[in-house]
């Protein structure tokens, strides 16, 4: 089993690098983590120009067709950097349920705000009012 990366995988790689290395330091990371949001805005229009938030879509819906090798490099680096943003809650787990189960409408009006990095969502799963508590 040949575990090189391809060429594509360690642009992103040495991308996520040099932006935790050049524009994420300590103190910065603290004063996001500290803001109103916990997290900078900015940095989250960054993640989009870059085509991060695009990466595990399909071409179709404006992503990259990357995958769980992609998604396993970008999430190893942003915990390396201890980064803020919440890439796990809007493009891993809404966008993912997204990706999977919307149809071309939904993908429209939920989708692709989320890989524009202009929508920030995250999965309700289970919600008090809707949990079946096994009465009748």
């Amino acid at each position: 089993m040949d575990l090189t990366l391809n060429e594509v995988q360690s642009m992103l790689a040495e991308s996520v690098d040099k932006f935790i290395t050049n524009d994420y330091d300590f103190d910065t990371r603290q004063k996001y983590a500290g803001s109103e949001l916990g997290y900078s805005a900015d940095v989250w229009q960054i993640f989009a120009d870059l085509g991060w938030t695009a990466v595990p879509f399909a071409e179709d819906d404006g992503g990259f067709a990357g995958g769980p090798i992609e998604i396993m490099l970008m999430m190893q680096r942003f915990g390396r950097g201890l980064l803020v943003e919440p890439y796990l809650a809007n493009v891993v787990l809404a966008g993912g349920v997204l990706r999977r189960a919307a149809n071309t409408s939904q993908k429209a009006r939920w989708l692709h705000p989320i890989i524009s990095g202009e929508l920030q969502a995250t999965l309700a799963f289970v919600e008090p009012q809707s949990r079946y508590d096994g009465g009748e």
